[in-house]
């Protein structure tokens, strides 16, 4: 579904956070050529085919989700990349619940640049983090539930204070989200504070909420404190569903299961033991709160959003640069988006298939629609958005969030 908290995030394409890290390692502008340009899986096998600074080391761990390694080397990063490693651990806080400390990295970010006013927003943003608390993971083990379809989407049922739901499973979401009448009817007390929101059009909007499930269960993995952006009823997707479906896990939720599984025979694996974590040989990563997957198209190694969320796929401006012979086989056409925060048409030129490989294994993207302006944020460096439409022609899809990787069959 791609729904998004403002971008006070990951913010490393500014100016001041690269010129940073260039002027610490000037005599590599290679890593920091593929560090402004977000482009982590290079970064990646770069940093490890000889001695790398601190930053990069940290930008990496950061980006593969390895807590622990990128808060030892980005608190050993020189003064003057304060800011940004700051900025790259207020996202791995925030996208994996911890909310206290997210805030706690913003304000440290803030004070690196204390000549740059942070913008009000962010700022408010910022102070509902430091009321909520921290998402934590009770138990987790391994379940196997039946999940159910409706207009394209998956729902998997949980349960919520003691009260059964079924929720749509979410990497394109940041954060948690469910309606008013739903949030009401699991017991939840909704916070008066508005929250601006970004959705896959790029634009952003108002009149989101806040509230904190004390017990959420999925599977057999329970969690305290989840915390949920509250939207209207009338708002898409929740206005087509009735009571009980009105509900999105965030990537919060999804990378405290770690692990699970679907198939089209409506089975739903989650908990399971992770496999070996070899962060070489990993094919998903996140920049900032997007989750990135790695695919081939046409030999080229491309990167690409996960959206579970979502139910059909897109290719971004990178790709027209990336494969520009393609585009001559392409029509003129348009795309249209819809998310939470609104609908827009879009111009696109329309490719008649394109072969993406994932995984292990190829799908084939047809009539597929090569955006001509970049939307989110993500859209600016990364190649494109791989939703449902396309996961789906694997009979089984396993997503590893703790050994990074995604794998078709």
């Amino acid at each position: 579904m791609f729904l998004r908290l403002p971008q006070v995030a990951l913010m490393l394409g500014t100016a001041w956070a690269i010129c940073a890290a260039i002027a610490a390692d000037g005599d590599d502008a290679t890593l920091a050529g593929l560090f402004e340009a977000h482009r982590w899986f290079e970064l990646r096998d770069a940093a490890s085919a000889a001695p790398t600074p601190a930053i990069y080391r940290g930008a990496v761990a950061a980006a593969f989700n390895d807590r622990a390694r990128a808060e030892k080397e980005l608190r050993s990063a020189k003064p003057y990349q304060a800011w940004t490693a700051h900025d790259l651990l207020l996202s791995l806080y925030l996208r994996n619940g911890d909310y206290p400390r997210a805030a706690a990295e913003a304000r440290l970010k803030w004070a690196a640049r204390p000549e740059k006013t942070a913008p009000a927003q962010e700022q408010a943003l910022v102070a509902l983090f430091q009321k909520w608390p921290s998402m934590a993971v009770m138990t987790r083990g391994p379940a196997t539930v039946t999940y159910t379809t409706e207009g394209g989407d998956a729902f998997a049922p949980l349960v919520v204070n003691g009260e059964a739901a079924k929720f749509t499973l979410d990497t394109g979401g940041n954060m948690s989200a469910i309606s008013e009448a739903e949030a009401k009817r699991l017991h939840l007390t909704i916070r008066a504070e508005e929250i601006a929101l970004g959705g896959v059009t790029g634009s952003h909007g108002g009149g989101a909420r806040s509230a904190v499930a004390e017990r959420l269960t999925i599977g057999k993995t329970e969690f305290r404190n989840v915390a949920f952006l509250v939207m209207g009823d009338d708002q898409e997707p929740f206005k087509d569903y009735p009571l009980g479906e009105r509900g999105i896990l965030g990537l919060p939720v999804l990378l405290g299961v770690q692990t699970f599984r679907w198939n089209r025979q409506r089975q739903l694996e989650m908990g399971f033991t992770p496999g070996r974590v070899d962060q070489r040989s990993a094919n998903l990563c996140f920049d900032g709160v997007d989750p990135l997957a790695q695919v081939v198209v046409q030999a080229h190694r491309l990167t690409v959003m996960l959206d579970t969320g979502g139910e059909d796929s897109e290719l971004w401006p990178a790709f027209a640069d990336a494969l520009p012979a393609s585009m001559s086989q392409g029509r003129k056409g348009s795309r249209d988006l819809t998310g939470l925060t609104g609908s827009a048409s879009l111009e696109a030129t329309v490719l008649p298939e394109v072969r993406v490989k994932l995984g292990g294994f190829e799908m084939l993207f047809r009539d597929a629609p090569v955006l001509a302006r970049a939307t989110v944020g993500a859209s600016k460096w990364h190649h494109g958005r791989i939703g449902m439409d396309l996961l789906n022609q694997a009979n089984r899809v396993t997503i590893d969030f703790r050994a990074m990787k995604i794998t078709l069959e």
